[in-house]
């Protein structure tokens, strides 16, 4: 019985330090998987994985940064492992792999303003999906998330000059793709 308490209390514990990073953990997720079931999953074989390290997780400054990290890793695993299977993920054939971008409700009360911004919102959509999965993933990680050079360097294991310039040619084709588009706008990007 007193292992089942002590397990209970490290099942407590582990949760009480987890938990406030779910839903960033999450959308990271999102960002990568680009599919709802994916990202549940993905967080979920996380945490699994994490639980039996807990005592090395109390002692990590950035906890968020260090597991957005090693699910990115788990990622990349994951995927390597499904491009190598000969029987493919059947997610892929349910067409419910669009990324939803959030936006606020609308600000402006008049019509005219409203569908402006819609169509302005569908032609960045359209411009992020026809980027490259690491350009999408680099301007969602940066312009979405916020995260900062060196914590998006530390996470994908690049240099810092790496992940900089690799935005910076993201947000060109980004900007190029606006331009060629129905949206002068671009300064907005």
């Amino acid at each position: 019985m007193a292992v089942i308490n002590g397990f209970r209390n490290q099942a407590a514990a582990y949760e009480a330090l987890i938990r406030p990073h779910f839903e960033k953990l999450y959308r990271v997720a999102y960002r990568f998987t680009q599919n709802q079931d994916d990202a549940e999953d993905l967080v979920q074989e996380l945490v699994t994985k994490m639980f039996s390290r807990y005592d090395e997780l109390v002692n990590i400054e950035r906890l968020d940064i260090w597991l957005s990290k090693v699910m990115y890793r788990i990622f990349i695993d994951d995927r390597r492992r499904y491009t190598r299977s000969p029987i493919k993920n059947l997610s892929d054939l349910d067409g419910d792999s669009q990324i939803e971008y959030e936006h606020s409700e609308s600000e402006f009360g008049d019509p005219e303003e409203e569908a402006t911004q819609d169509d302005f919102r569908n032609e960045v959509r359209r411009a992020m999906d026809s980027l490259s999965e690491d350009q999408k993933l680099l301007i969602q990680m940066f312009e979405i998330e916020g995260y900062s050079l060196d914590e998006i360097s530390d996470m994908l294991c690049l240099p810092i000059g790496t992940v900089k310039s690799r935005l910076h040619r993201a947000r060109s084709s980004l900007r190029d793709k606006l331009k060629n588009g129905t949206f002068s706008r671009v300064e907005a990007c």
